[in-house]
Parts: C-alpha cells; structure tokens; sequence
C-alpha cells in the first residue's frame, strides 16, 4: 500500500469519526433546567469556564447537585465553585469526573457527598446500569479519564460496549423521529452545575435527626465505593486538596451511617460534615418538612442554608 493511499485511508476514517462524534452529541439525551434534572448543563458549561478559576469542586450524586449553589458560596465568601455533581453519580464516577476536573482546574478543596458509599449492586439495582452511568459519561469530553471511566463500567455490566460510549450515535440513532431544537439548540443554566428544586413533597416522610453521640454502632461501606473513596483521597492528597465528605439533609441517612464515615474521616485526616446531627441541623434552622423537596433532595430553602454553613466552613477554616 502506497503512502498516498494510506494518507487517503487515515483521512477517511478521521472525518468519519468527526461526523459520528457531532452526531453523536445531537442524539444523545438532552437534559436541561426545564426537565427535572440539568445534567446537560452542568457538564457542557463546565468546560465553558476558564482554566484555573476554580476553588471549589463538588462531587457525587442528586444530593449534592440539589444542595449546594456555587453562585451562593462565591457571592457570601469570593470562593469560586463549580458543582458537578449528578442523579446517580456513584463514587467510581466522581473519582474519573474529579481526574476530568483536575485537567483544567487546580482546586483548594473538593466537596464529596457520602450517599453512593453506602449503596452497592445488591441494594441498588441501577449502580452501574447504562441509563444511570451514562449521565456522568456523555458530556464529558473525550480523555483519558473518560476512557478510563467508559473501560471500568462496561467491566463491571458486560451488556454494556466501549464503542457505543465513544461513538453514542450507535447507540443512539434510533432517536432520530424523536429529534426537536431541544436536542439542537443547547439551553445554559447559568449556575455553576447547581440544580435547584422548587417544590416540597415531604408531607408524607418521616424524618428525625440523631445525636453525634447516640450510638456506636456501624454499617459497611460498600467495599468498592470505598475502594474509590480511597483513590479520591489519594488524588486529593497528591494534588494539595482539603477533601470534606458532606451528607445532606436526608431520611435514609443514620447514626450507623456516621459513625462510619466519621471514623474514616479522622482515619485519613478528612473533614465531614453531617447536617442530620441535631446540633448542626438545629444551628442552620433546617426544617425537612419546609427545606427538602422530598425525603433525599434539598429544595432551594433547604440548599440556601446547607451552602451557607459549608461555604464558611471552608472559607474561614479551610482556604483562608
């Protein structure tokens, strides 16, 4: 085979590439303010900011992407922040979104909420399922942590293929009558990855708080999760980050629960901060039944008084 040819061959391929990728971002699943979570906007205007800019990262799963306003936190205490977290986003994906993050940010402190290390494939069905894992991956430009991230979920559920997650128009494509400008015309939020919720659904929960002192009993991490919890702590180590571990406002958080991410947390030199502990939950005037829009989700009272507290915390201990 002539050089020429292979010239012509190389170039064939590429442009094939090009058009599946732009294809590829026209047909995967929109998902902006107006539907119930904007995970399209968080990841796409998370590249739109400039290198360097942010002090704070926030990580891990609806939780977090409810509670937590980077535009508060920046407008209390100059702090730059940017919330990347998402529904579902499990401790794997957090990690391989902060290695992301790491390429064009040097941030002083990484906020990483706690649900998904205490939920594993047994009680939670859809950890590593394509519908849910595939909402950390497809706005996350092609890199070697997405490589990274794509290669690890298809080991784990082996339904799941590489080159679908590389090229989505192949698995995708049949979206095409379902095509609207929703899919074309890309909507910005405008708040840093936060996603607001403004309704209350909590009537019919029951919620309590517990005492840092109640007990002192345990429940295991899931030891994957935790595995990945490690290599966080590890990366946060190595590039000079303060790691706080947060759980928010929440009825399936316990006193079990706390007594383990606590313990881990004084184990490896990490802060956390548990707003389920009476005296903090007291001290920030949190009611669940005004401040959550359901039994796990913050609503937008609830994340004004949850990024407060944490915003201080980390402005006048931490950063300052």
């Amino acid at each position: 085979m002539t050089l020429r040819r292979t010239l012509k061959i190389i170039i064939f391929i590429f442009i094939i590439a090009v058009i599946m990728t732009v294809l590829g971002m026209i047909f995967i699943p929109k998902f902006y303010l107006s539907d119930d979570w904007a995970t399209t906007c968080t990841y796409r205007e998370f590249y739109e900011q400039e290198d360097n800019t942010d002090d704070v990262i926030f990580l891990g799963s609806s939780r977090g992407a409810c509670a937590f306003d980077p535009i508060q936190m920046e407008d209390e205490t100059g702090l730059i922040g940017y919330n990347l977290c998402c529904e579902m986003q499990n401790v794997s994906s957090s990690y391989y979104w902060l290695k992301e993050a790491l390429r064009s940010q040097k941030p002083k402190v990484v906020v990483l909420d706690t649900n998904y290390l205490y939920l594993n494939r047994d009680n939670n069905s859809n950890l590593f399922t394509e519908g849910t894992v595939r909402k950390a991956i497809d706005n996350m430009h092609l890199s070697i942590p997405k490589l990274e991230m794509i290669r690890y979920n298809c080991s784990v559920d082996e339904s799941q293929d590489i080159i679908d997650y590389i090229f989505p128009i192949l698995r995708f494509h049949d979206r095409w009558q379902e095509l609207s400008m929703h899919d074309i015309a890309y909507e910005p939020s405008g708040l840093r990855g936060y996603n607001p919720i403004n309704y209350n659904k909590t009537n019919d929960q029951l919620y309590s708080t517990y005492e840092d002192s109640d007990n002192r009993d345990t429940t295991a991490m899931d030891e994957e999760m935790s595995d990945y919890l490690s290599r966080i702590n590890e990366l946060c180590k190595t590039e000079d980050i303060r790691l706080i571990l947060v759980s928010p406002v929440s009825n399936e958080e316990s006193a079990a629960r706390h007594n383990t991410t606590l313990k881990w947390c004084n184990d490896n030199d990490c802060r956390f901060i548990d707003y389920n502990i009476t005296g903090l939950y007291n001290s920030i005037n949190y009611n669940f039944y005004e401040d959550n829009s359901s039994g796990n989700h913050a609503n937008i009272s609830g994340a004004r008084k949850m990024t407060s507290y944490l915003s201080q915390i980390i402005s006048e201990q931490i950063v300052r």
